[in-house]
């Protein structure tokens, strides 16, 4: 079976609400704090999490470089909790996520392109693909809660 090619576009946050949440800086009114030398911007949102994911995990990712395109070889999702990625040297990356139940809808995946003022927060249960820097080697933060019990990540070979 041939994969589909999927077009990839600019990351917006009403394109990928149905996945998620993109977090950044600016796009509504902040809060002033820290003596006046900051504005804080809420994303409206908490990392969901089932009551058995009870173990916040942080840590970080170095990936590769690839360039596009891109073969994709699976999906993966975590069914217990939100997962929240955070650019700390990647200037571009790739955001793809699938709908779904059981099984990634592959006809119905999403590529976007993220910039480093952009993080994406991907709810409990949704496919995507792993990160995938573009251009040059990029470190993200990576926050979610597990289990602990091995059964925080679903994978599905495509």
């Amino acid at each position: 079976m041939t994969s589909p090619i999927l077009k990839v576009r600019p990351l917006n946050g009403p394109e990928f609400r149905p996945f998620g949440l993109v977090v950044s800086a600016g796009g509504h009114h902040g809060l002033l704090v820290n003596q006046g030398r900051a504005l804080r911007f809420d994303t409206g949102s908490v990392l969901d999490h089932s009551s058995t994911a009870d173990r916040l995990v942080m840590a970080t990712y170095r990936v590769s470089a690839s360039h596009l395109p891109l073969a994709l070889a699976l999906f993966e999702r975590h069914p217990h909790s939100d997962q929240l990625f955070v650019p700390m040297s990647a200037a571009r990356y790739l955001v793809v996520v699938a709908p779904g139940g059981e099984e990634p809808a592959r006809d119905g995946a999403i590529a976007f392109i993220a910039g480093q003022a952009a993080a994406v927060i991907y709810r409990a249960g949704v496919w995507h693909y792993p990160l995938v820097a573009l251009d040059a080697m990029a470190d993200f933060s990576m926050l979610m809660w597990e289990t602990g019990a091995g059964t925080d990540t679903e994978i599905a070979p495509l």
